[in-house]
């Protein structure tokens, strides 16, 4: 039963990142755990489809570098404020302008490839993973840095150690 809801789950994500008439994901979907200062924001949201063998998961990235990160069917986990890099990922942001407009399309294996987007400033991108060159693919490169920064696995959060 699990499997056909993890399959179910990660077809939706999948579907929603393929098709951009989508509604953008929730970005309190990934709640923090500790309220955040009032003048600390939700920066960007980062989801990845998954696979038949890589949950889904998605990260909440705040202004003052903290996070919050959820793999399907594990408990969440936040990291401290200065964990990411937001000045890197700013600017990174800020070059890949309107990120809705980042849509490129390549051919994946139904059960084994994955989708990741972003949300930001309220407009989502398509999936970025297909990206070869320009802004996407350096977002798209930081977003895996970003996954092996917090130690996230196919399967779950390991303990991640903070980068100062």
């Amino acid at each position: 039963m699990k499997k056909i809801i993890f399959l179910v789950l990660g077809l939706g994500l999948l579907a929603a990142a393929c098709n951009s008439q989508t509604a953008a994901p929730n970005p309190s979907s990934v709640p923090a755990k500790t309220p955040a200062p009032s003048s600390v924001t939700s920066l960007a949201l980062i989801n990845n489809s998954g696979s038949t063998n890589a949950l889904p998961f998605a990260i909440r990235i705040f202004s003052d570098g903290s996070a919050s990160a959820l793999v399907q069917s594990n408990p969440g986990q936040d990291f401290k404020a200065g964990t990411i890099d937001t000045k890197n990922l700013l600017s990174l942001l800020q070059k890949a302008g309107d990120v809705s407009k980042l849509k490129e399309h390549c051919v994946k294996s139904v059960s084994f490839g994955t989708s990741t987007i972003i949300t930001y400033n309220g407009k989502t991108s398509g999936d970025i993973s297909c990206s070869t060159t320009g802004a996407a693919k350096d977002l798209y490169d930081f977003i895996n840095q970003i996954e092996q920064q917090l130690k996230i696995s196919a399967n779950r959060l390991q303990s991640a150690t903070p980068v100062k």
